[in-house]
């Protein structure tokens, strides 16, 4: 994790320049904890200091040095019933339309159980981009506007890497899960907005805790010149 997290601490630099007037932002959102305070619940300051910008009440999220090799962010909930979520948002609450675009995470559940992520539109979570579902089972659903599929298994403690990449223009992603192409060029379906936010989370039947690191959303054609050429 900490390849990435340097290459994107890297870009932010670039992208502090950009967001200053020069263009787009090259990074939107880099959230991999490692200044945040340690056993603490995390704040809700947003993408500009890698944090949240709502928490679901009843929704623990604790920066945590263990168990991945850097600060990772800690999400369990107090009680069952309800979907539970931290809310990641891109800097200057942007919601991405057209180009190429990158979101990759890491994640490590602690047990087979029920969790989620959800890539939505900015300020709302009506239009699905790409909603995983983790199941007791130990399947991984993939779904978004159209009907969902399985794309993989996990196993409780294993580190899970992935990695979206949008074409935005086109209207459809590719999906990478622990470095394999496991959806190419799918249609997500969602014809009249963009891309605006990250929500990592727990389902109502979740009673367990899962981690998530290194949450970053770049636009790659701005930062490598090339599109995905440079993120085989």
């Amino acid at each position: 994790m900490l390849i990435r997290s340097g290459l994107c601490m890297i870009c932010l630099s670039f992208a502090s320049a950009v967001f200053a007037g020069a263009g787009p932002n090259l990074v939107l959102l880099d959230a991999n904890f490692n200044d945040r305070p340690l056993n603490a619940q995390i704040g809700t300051g947003g993408a500009v200091v890698g944090e949240p910008v709502s928490l679901s009440g009843g929704l623990s999220a604790v920066v945590t040095p263990v168990p991945l090799p850097t600060p990772s962010l800690r999400l369990s909930q107090a009680s069952t019933g309800s979907a539970r979520f931290a809310t990641f948002e891109f800097l200057g609450g942007e919601e991405v339309q057209s180009g190429a675009l990158i979101v990759f995470f890491v994640l490590r559940p602690a047990a087979l159980d029920r969790f989620l992520v959800s890539v939505r539109e900015n300020n709302g979570a009506s239009r699905n981009f790409g909603d995983l579902t983790f199941l007791s089972s130990g399947s991984i659903v993939l779904a978004d506007a159209n009907p969902g599929i399985a794309i993989g298994n996990y196993v409780a403690g294993q580190t899970l890497v992935f990695e979206f990449r949008y074409d935005m223009d086109a209207g459809t992603y590719d999906l990478r899960f622990n470095g394999q192409l496991v959806v190419n060029d799918r249609a997500h379906g969602v014809p009249d907005r963009g891309v605006g936010s990250v929500l990592i989370g727990t389902d109502p039947a979740s009673a367990s805790q899962w981690f998530l690191d290194d949450l970053s959303v770049t636009r790659p054609e701005g930062i490598f010149g090339n599109g995905f050429e440079d993120t085989p």
